[in-house]
């Protein structure tokens, strides 16, 4: 496979960046360093690869405030059943810290995301607002993947393996990304429970 993936590169970044945007951006490091791929193509595509899903998340939560069997369906997931109201209250104040958190929470974000639109939060401020947190964070991204590799090449090897390269920058990303989801999580609690506090629930008569 990994010879199909050096021939046609661009074919497999453009759908796994829908799905896998962190790893696949380390890789792309990789391949960057490597001289295999473009950055000028790549960064694009990543970019495209993680705003889009935000915004196909960010419509199901805008159509939730308008229809209500989306709405419905969409509080079924536990976490905007149970945190719904703080959430809303967390966009629409702290827009670009809770933007910053949600993405660093990876595998849990999408419900997270939802919210947002559900919070009535415009499509152009959730833009921007994710892509001042993608950028920087895609960046690193592709630096980690990049320098590993440079590093690995400065260390005297004659032949670089990129198979090897990829292995070894997948465990140090994996380790890293368990850290950093850890913490997010651990954000995530706090700031809704300050939120809830600040929320005024409707009187049920």
């Amino acid at each position: 496979m990994l010879e199909h993936l050096l021939l046609y590169p661009y074919a497999f970044i453009i759908p796994l960046a829908i799905f896998e945007g962190p790893l696949l951006s380390v890789a792309c490091g990789v391949g960057i360093a490597l001289g295999y791929l473009n950055p000028l193509i790549v960064a694009p595509i990543l970019i495209v690869g993680d705003i889009l899903p935000d915004i196909i998340y960010w419509l199901c939560g805008w159509w939730g405030t308008r229809i209500e069997w989306v709405r419905r369906f969409a509080t079924r997931v536990r976490v905007l059943r149970e945190h719904l109201p703080p959430l809303e209250e967390l966009w629409r104040t702290k827009l670009y810290s809770t933007m910053f958190i949600v993405k660093l929470a990876w595998g849990i974000s999408a419900p997270f995301i939802v919210s947002a639109g559900m919070a009535g939060i415009s499509l152009r401020r959730f833009v921007v607002a994710s892509l001042a947190v993608s950028l920087p964070y895609l960046g690193v991204l592709m630096g980690l993947g990049y320098g590993v590799t440079v590093a690995y090449g400065r260390l005297g090897f004659d032949k670089l393996d990129a198979q090897l390269i990829i292995c070894l920058v997948g465990v140090i990303f994996l380790c890293a990304l368990l850290l950093v989801v850890r913490f997010a999580r651990r954000q995530l609690d706090p700031r809704l429970a300050r939120a809830r506090s600040n929320v005024v629930l409707p009187e049920v008569h």
